[in-house]
């Protein structure tokens, strides 16, 4: 966001407040925070105008003042996950020319040095800057956000997000969440994230909600707790968050506690079509929305709601109010093609990669590499990542299919399915873990997985081999990731 921005929505009086550890911060807690930690950037320390400044922090809370500093500042912020790797961390700093990293912890970088270390409001703040100092590139004029996205393959993208990119996308979302001065949102999942920044923290802020930030590790205690103590209206979930709340123990702890909450949006994530129908069953009362979106598109694309999901939860649903979107069926002779969009909230580019920006972004066109179709509502429904596609006995195999299709079972807690050659031949792999207290006998977990495949999937897609391991690796965003440079290894 911009200065302006900042100045006429952020801070206005209507603005709603930020709820942090019990603590509430009104305009005039968070206009004397600011103004502290903006003497720091301010007092001949560093130049943030159109610098691009990592921003790295263990707590909601000190990100969302940094952020609003440096953007009050004129920078050009990139949000990056506080558990990023040091090396993976020092890759995007070098890829990206990034001279400033503000931090609330201690970070180690090579070439990069500590400037400032000092406490504002009893919260400890870093800043370090590069010791060559890098260029500042003219591709930053007009960018408010370089958002990384790692997709499913651990490959950081930093993606150029403008005001109008925002600021187009949050005014779409307010037509379908239609939120009031008296909602109060939830914000645990990570907030580094598109969907978690944009669609949620600076769209409430600027329908004037009150936002809940925790730093709690999502499960059915603290998501039960956070919602009944602090009256939570609107929960932007991800998949887990369903299941959590189609619990046993959520649903016994916490039935009589949850009057408040009116709406659940699901994003982030494939949603199976059993949490939607479990979730509508178990919250009748309680509104629910199913979202597709990518952060190229700022990241929301379709939405759909109501009893149109509940009757059709493999949906994805309607674009949203000023995006288009078509199906490229160039290739083949089907329904089924890549998913296109069109509209103002399309990126600008991949920062510093023109060579993949002229691949993916195509006269204004975004080609997200998802696979979909249309149904005869001009309802949008995901097959898959057209990266994750395989084809298998000369048939297209989408692994999210299959793995949709075994979320069913009541004990698997999570799956992955992919191609692997043995012995010459391609094979289909399904890894699953199992939930914690619903230990089987490994046979029968087999003989109930293989009965379910046949009984819902074509015989090229039911898998060859099925593994139970512990865990299975996931992105910083919750996605399973997907490393297909590992597929094909003997």
């Amino acid at each position: 966001m911009s200065k302006e921005l900042y100045n006429k929505f952020i801070l206005t009086k209507e603005a709603g407040n930020i709820i942090y550890d019990g603590i509430e911060f009104g305009r005039d807690k968070i206009d004397r925070r600011i103004l502290e930690i903006s003497k720091i950037l301010t007092a001949d320390i560093v130049n943030l105008s159109q610098e691009a400044v990592a921003i790295s922090c263990n707590k909601k809370i000190n990100f969302f003042f940094l952020f609003l500093v440096v953007n009050c500042c004129d920078g050009v912020v990139m949000p990056v996950y506080a558990r990023t790797p040091e090396n993976k961390l020092q890759h995007i700093c070098e890829r990206y020319d990034i001279n400033y990293m503000v931090s609330d912890h201690e970070i180690n970088l090579v070439g990069y040095s500590l400037i400032y270390h000092g406490s504002v409001f009893s919260e400890e703040y870093f800043i370090y800057e590069c010791n060559k100092s890098f260029p500042k590139h003219e591709e930053l004029k007009g960018i408010e956000l370089l958002m990384l996205s790692s997709g499913t393959t651990g490959v950081s993208k930093a993606i150029s997000l403008s005001l109008d990119n925002i600021l187009s996308n949050t005014r779409s979302i307010q037509k379908y969440i239609i939120p009031t001065r008296e909602d109060r949102c939830l914000i645990i999942k990570e907030i580094t994230h598109s969907s978690s920044l944009i669609s949620e923290l600076i769209n409430s802020l600027l329908s004037k909600n009150s936002v809940l930030l925790s730093d709690l590790i999502p499960t059915v205690s603290s998501l039960g707790y956070l919602i009944s103590t602090y009256g939570v209206t609107i929960l932007y979930a991800i998949p887990d968050f369903l299941l959590f709340m189609n619990s046993i123990k959520f649903i016994n702890n916490y039935r009589q506690l949850l009057g408040k909450l009116r709406l659940v949006q699901v994003v982030g994530a494939f949603c199976p079509p059993n949490y939607i129908t479990d979730f509508h069953k178990n919250w009748p009362k309680i509104d629910l929305f199913n979202g597709y979106g990518l952060t190229e598109a700022s990241p929301r694309v379709a939405v759909l709601g109501g009893e149109e999901l509940y009757a059709n939860p493999r949906c994805v649903g309607y674009p949203i109010s000023g995006v288009g979107v078509h199906i490229d069926t160039s290739s083949n002779n089907t329904q089924e093609g890549e998913i296109c969009v069109t509209g103002p909230n399309i990126m600008v580019e991949y920062y510093l990669n023109e060579e993949l920006t002229s691949k993916i972004k195509i006269g204004g066109m975004l080609r997200t590499g998802d696979i979909g179709y249309f149904d005869d509502k001009n309802r949008l429904y995901i097959l898959g990542r057209k990266d994750n596609r395989y084809i298998k006995s000369g048939k297209n195999i989408f692994p999210e299919e299959i793995e949709s299709v075994v979320r069913k079972l009541p004990f698997i807690s999570e799956v992955i399915v992919y191609p692997k050659i043995e012995s010459g031949r391609l094979i289909s792999i399904l890894e699953y873990t199992i939930c914690n207290d619903e230990e089987k006998d490994l046979n029968q977990e087999a003989s109930e997985i293989i009965k379910l495949c046949k009984d819902n999937l074509e015989d090229y897609k039911i898998p060859d081999q099925y593994r139970k391991v512990k865990n299975i690796p996931h992105t910083s965003t919750g996605k399973v990731k997907r490393d297909r440079n590992n597929y094909y290894n003997e």
